[in-house]
């Protein structure tokens, strides 16, 4: 009699405390709301392409590569809510991949933190409670260690899948997680060490700045590199070889060249304008 008065106790007390982990990970969650909240993006979503020299490219939305060849719409004046936009088409063996791709991670990480993130993890947040909250008032401990498991397991899975968004509040979720896990596998007298907890941590997801939208120098000098890079640059090198050394300087002859060459670019006809087209643009 004793004894069952103990093991109801035990019971009670487990209960209790993964009722209240529950409304603790779902306060530190609606919490976090207020502090991780990124700031608005400006205009639409810029990635680059970092070149083997050492130089970038930015593209306006997504690049597509086919084959040997990369496609990408460089935005060169206007603004960043209607910048005009020239067809790019580069040999993929210019650019870093590594580089690029480590790079767009972060910029798509940014977005997702930007739009869906939030929403998202707040989501995952109450069902984790939830969980949690079903574990603690099931008679059937097996079947609720089943149950936490499982949450486990898709906590581990939720921040590669999310591009790491919010990935140090799921390591802490999943640390409270698995001492709910070890005391529900004391009480059914499990004492083997189970080596999954150890082998299934949330990975880190590596993420960098995002670099802000490219300004008129910026833009000027993308047309001299995608010149150079081009079948254009028969036409254009001969005038950006000279031009270009050295870079700006107070000779207002070498500067209003460079200018001028901007503006020609600038007179083709943008993606969307009457004429337009990849043929019309640079091809390489």
């Amino acid at each position: 009699m004793r004894d069952g008065r103990m093991r109801s106790r035990e019971v009670q007390s487990r209960s209790r405390s993964l009722i209240v982990m529950a409304k603790t990970i779902l306060f530190a969650c609606l919490f976090g709301l207020a502090t991780t909240a990124a700031d608005a993006a400006d205009g639409s979503t810029l990635f680059r392409l970092f070149l083997i020299d050492g130089t970038t490219l930015v593209s306006f939305g997504e690049f597509a590569r086919l084959d040997d060849r990369v496609i990408f719409s460089m935005p060169v004046g206007g603004t960043l809510e209607q910048p005009r936009l020239y067809v790019v088409t580069l040999r993929a063996s210019h650019v870093d991949w590594k580089r690029t791709n480590q790079y767009s991670s972060s910029v798509r990480a940014q977005w997702y933190s930007e739009t869906r993130g939030e929403e998202e993890f707040q989501k995952l947040s109450t069902d984790v409670a939830r969980v949690l909250n079903e574990v603690a008032l099931l008679p059937d401990r097996h079947k609720g260690l089943e149950i936490a498991e499982a949450a486990r397991k898709a906590l581990i899975e939720w921040p590669r899948a999310h591009y790491g968004y919010r990935q140090s509040d799921i390591r802490e979720i999943v640390a409270l997680l698995d001492e709910s896990i070890s005391d529900l596998r004391a009480s059914l007298g499990i004492t083997s060490f189970d080596l999954s907890f150890v082998a299934s941590t949330p990975d880190e997801v590596v993420t960098e700045p995002v670099l802000g939208a490219p300004g008129p120098a910026d833009e000027l000098a993308q047309v001299f590199r995608v010149a150079s890079l081009t079948e254009r640059a028969n036409h254009y090198g001969r005038r950006c070889a000279p031009v270009d050394a050295g870079g700006a300087t107070a000779d207002p002859a070498r500067n209003g060249a460079r200018l001028g060459l901007l503006r020609s670019v600038e007179a083709r006809p943008p993606i969307g304008d009457q004429g337009g087209g990849i043929g019309k643009h640079f091809r390489g």
